[in-house]
């Protein structure tokens, strides 16, 4: 899943139709909560390492309890998370 192309704002070393070695990636992190889904582009962890970002406290402890995306867990948290609502993208 999805929403476009990214690369990485403070890096600029990628440019879309350029041969380049930047930093690109093109999915989102969905990841359920306590009572939030938190949603993050899937180059989160470039941030982090690159750039010494510091995610806010509560993502960080939804991201430690995350079940595997694959697991049926996952499935459950998500709803539960989501206020009991299926999400609108197949999981």
């Amino acid at each position: 899943m999805t929403m476009g192309i990214y690369s990485c704002s403070f890096c600029r070393e990628y440019e879309i139709g350029q041969n380049s070695t930047g930093v690109i990636w093109s999915r989102e992190l969905f990841i359920p909560g306590d009572a939030e889904v938190f949603v993050a582009p899937g180059g989160v962890i470039h941030y982090v390492e690159s750039h010494l970002y510091l995610p806010p406290a509560r993502f960080i402890d939804a991201v430690m309890k995350c079940p595997d995306p694959c697991s049926a867990a996952y499935s459950v948290a998500i709803v539960k998370s989501n206020a009991g609502a299926k999400p609108p993208f197949p999981f």
